[in-house]
């Protein structure tokens, strides 16, 4: 059915129409979770190229559970950097103990000067931490030793927990799927039509995959902004496999929501379009999603995509995931 324009729509300015206007307008979707009703206009994409949604949350207590999920989600890089700090800081911590303790209840402890002292105190604590205990130092009196038992038990834990993250980290099912960095209005039969691509990024197979497009729009009304939701039909929604990369179009037509709107037209609705990708991993043998979206100043119009694939001099296939964004401008149909 077609969506109804503003002049049929009797509810649009008014205050009950950032509850309603979803019932009323033909060929909407619901509100997919991120909230329709605004005081401004918001102007940051909603979803982030990492598939992050762009929401800050206050007010929430659940720190540690937080950043269980934090260290199983951010980059190689930062983990590591976090590991390495903890383990730093963890050795620091427990030989300033041993150094306030007294450095003279270590044997073989370098007594000579405050930092060789603190030094020593920090290697024998990296030692009792990891448990490697060379030897060249070890602990004197009952003090001593309590602090000794505790740092080893604290290593202990510590490094269980950090194998589990590590190994949480490479089992975790992800999608790596590559998507172009613009989205182009193109010609499409007798038509236009709004196309983007993707890839798989890694030499793993994803089968079984389905596309998700939903439009998000703008509206100023008497009170502030309402977000309209419009999913847009594709050409293709689904796919067995992907090799190569797929070309996901939706067909500009009567039908459309985009049917007969410029570009003027995305700017002053600031329209950004939602890709939920959904799959299934044939490594982990489980399905994995991935999302992104475009925001109005990402779509090129009057552009045809590259082919990113060639055929070599031994008859393979070759798919250049480096021209995947690759496109030539060309004059759409009037």
């Amino acid at each position: 059915m077609a969506r109804r324009s503003k002049d049929d729509d009797p509810l649009e300015g008014s205050p009950h129409a950032n509850r309603t206007s979803q019932k009323t307008r033909q060929g909407s979707a619901n509100d997919p979770g991120i909230g329709q009703s605004f005081s401004k206009r918001a102007t940051q994409k909603t979803i982030n190229p990492d598939g992050s949604f762009n929401v800050k949350r206050i007010g929430s207590n659940s720190f540690l559970i937080d950043i269980y999920h934090y260290l199983l989600q951010i980059t190689w890089g930062r983990f590591m950097l976090f590991s390495m700090l903890f383990y730093f800081s963890m050795n620091i911590l427990f030989a300033t103990i041993y150094f306030l303790v007294g450095v003279e209840h270590l044997n073989g402890a370098n007594t000579e000067s405050t930092g060789r002292s603190f030094l020593s105190a920090f290697f024998f604590s990296a030692q009792t931490f990891t448990t490697v205990g060379y030897g060249g130092i070890s602990p004197k009196g009952v003090l001593t030793s309590f602090v000794a038992a505790g740092e080893a038990l604290v290593g202990l834990m510590s490094f269980a927990i950090i194998t589990g993250l590590v190994y949480g980290r490479f089992s975790r099912p992800t999608a790596k799927i590559q998507f172009s960095k613009k989205t182009l209005v193109s010609p499409y039969e007798e038509g236009r039509g709004l196309m983007f691509r993707i890839a798989n990024k890694r030499r793993s197979e994803i089968i079984e995959l389905s596309a998700t497009v939903m439009m998000v729009s703008t509206d100023k009304t008497g009170t502030g902004y309402s977000r309209n939701f419009d999913r847009l039909e594709l050409e293709v929604d689904s796919i067995k496999f992907l090799p190569m990369n797929w070309t996901i179009v939706h067909p500009i037509d009567e039908k459309s929501p985009l049917f007969e709107k410029d570009k003027d037209w995305y700017e002053d609705h600031d329209v950004e379009f939602l890709v939920l990708i959904q799959a299934f991993d044939d490594t982990f043998s489980q399905t994995v999603y991935s999302r992104y979206s475009y925001k109005w100043d990402e779509v090129v119009w009057g552009a045809k995509f590259v082919k990113p694939f060639y055929v070599d001099d031994e008859g393979m296939v070759v798919m250049d995931l480096n021209k995947l964004d690759d496109f030539d401008d060309i004059v759409l149909p009037q």
